[in-house]
């Protein structure tokens, strides 16, 4: 019989293995064609308006960030309460 600790730490192993490979997969991070975090201007040809983005971009990030921190903490909770 396993000890209580030790089916613990399986769970919170596989929850954040799934919750890392959901973050890291390429859609979540925006590694494609150019849609990412960063807006697109070169140089001089940047403007407030892409400074603007850049803000809204990252804070749009981050509010996802926290939801699926939210979501995993919740999911861990629950596995404590059965």
């Amino acid at each position: 019989m396993q000890s209580i600790w030790a089916v613990s730490i399986y769970r919170l192993a596989v929850v954040g293995l799934i919750a890392l490979s959901l973050l890291l997969s390429p859609d979540v991070s925006l590694a494609q064609d150019g849609g990412g975090l960063v807006a697109a201007c070169e140089g001089t040809s940047c403007s407030a308006c892409d400074l603007a983005d850049l803000a809204n971009n990252v804070i749009k990030w981050l509010i996802g960030i926290m939801f699926l921190l939210f979501a995993v903490i919740t999911v861990v909770a629950g596995f404590g309460l059965v």
